[in-house]
């Protein structure tokens, strides 16, 4: 196999920190041409441009009085500039300020020496003006949110946006994950509604806001049974994850023995101290063991990292189901949450030793408790 890259370099784009945005406010994107090898390139021209999208959606009548919804994105440009990429640290940038509420897509292109046209995107969301936005709809019946960070701290409010079809309906918000954590019922109106989310320690390591959007009817029946009810009552469901950064859960160990060298037969005293991610001391459950250094070589031994099983993603274990509409969801599979323990050592080579215990473990203690301060003590023979 062979890589074929689509020109002499990449565009490396970077737009705002958040992916939330107020209108009039510039976005300040960043540009750096990088070839292939990962070397940043100069003296390249690329063209900025922001540009909103907005949608144009119709109902497309089909046979025996159904309907088809039809889709077309509409871009149009509301600013652009001219910036030219170095080899320095500082990109090339300069500054788009849009005008109007609604979603916007940051694109940069350039052509290289062959004329092959390179280009990178991202996208923004715009809140603040009166400017009419809104979203495609489909026949899926689904919505999608959108969540304003990738990760929250216990503490912050999640702000997810919730892009509705409807200029105005009921939403039942759920958060959920092995069970329904809160509910509430909520009147979302305009062209990009959001809702807010407070991330409490309930939330770790993760949670889901379920959104079911219910609008009632918009026009009468129609007379003629083989003309299409373009406005009965209709729903839309979605889903987002909201993840808790683990971190904050990191606890930091300290080990004191009373010697660093020692021979067989010997004491050791060690005294323990646990402190959470301020420095503070935090009571806790500690596993203790002492281990021949020469067997985990033998293996390979990694000590095992406790926030990667215990904060990892969880898959949603909640089904919905409207009355007019079967939802169908497939779960994910549970992720691998078991740790290798390492494969059986070897025997010891030969040799004249004072050393008569060949015990990889010198001792394991799987549960001791820490005081309010965070410490333990702990005394075990070599």
């Amino acid at each position: 196999t062979a890589i074929v890259h689509p020109g002499e370099f990449y565009l490396a784009m970077r737009t705002a920190s958040d992916l939330f945005v107020d209108a009039g406010k510039p976005l300040e994107p960043e540009v750096f041409a990088v070839d292939p090898k990962g070397n940043r390139v100069g003296g390249v021209s690329v063209k900025l441009e922001l540009l909103r999208r907005t949608w144009d959606v119709a109902r497309k009548a089909t046979n025996g009085g159904e309907t088809h919804t039809v889709v077309q994105a509409v871009d149009k440009v509301v600013e652009s500039c001219t910036v030219n990429t170095t080899t320095a640290a500082k990109p090339g940038s300069c500054k788009l300020t849009p005008a109007e509420s609604g979603y916007h897509i940051v694109h940069a292109t350039a052509v290289d020496s062959r004329k092959n046209p390179i280009g990178a995107s991202e996208p923004a969301y715009v809140f603040g003006s009166s400017g009419s936005a809104g979203f495609g709809d489909s026949d899926r019946l689904s919505l999608e949110l959108v969540p304003d960070k990738t990760s929250y701290e216990v503490g912050q409010t999640a702000r997810v946006l919730v892009k509705s079809p409807f200029t105005s309906a009921e939403a039942l918000v759920t958060i959920e994950r092995a069970g329904i954590l809160s509910q509430r019922r909520v009147q979302l109106k305009g062209p990009m509604p959001t809702i807010e989310v407070p991330i409490t320690d309930a939330h770790r390591p993760n949670a889901f806001v379920s959104v079911l959007l219910l609008r009632g009817r918009t026009k009468p029946v129609p007379t003629n049974a083989k003309d299409p009810d373009v406005g009965a009552p209709a729903f839309r469901m979605g889903y987002a994850s909201l993840l808790v950064n683990p971190e904050k859960r990191r606890l930091k160990i300290a080990i004191s023995p009373s010697k660093t060298e020692a021979k067989p037969g010997e004491n050791i005293d060690v005294d323990i101290k646990i402190t959470d991610h301020a420095g503070k001391p935090a009571r806790s459950e500690v596993t203790f063991y002492a281990v021949d250094e020469g067997v985990l070589s033998l293996i390979g031994y990694k000590t095992p990292d406790p926030i990667a099983v215990f904060g990892a993603e969880r898959p949603l274990r909640v089904a919905s189901i409207e009355m007019r509409e079967s939802l169908a969801r497939v779960f994910r599979p549970y992720g691998d949450l078991g740790v290798d323990k390492g494969l059986d050592g070897g025997d010891g080579g030969g040799g004249m030793s004072v050393r008569r215990d060949f015990r990889s473990s010198a001792t394991f203690v799987p549960k001791i408790i820490t005081v309010d301060s965070g410490r333990a003590h702990r005394s075990f023979r070599l």
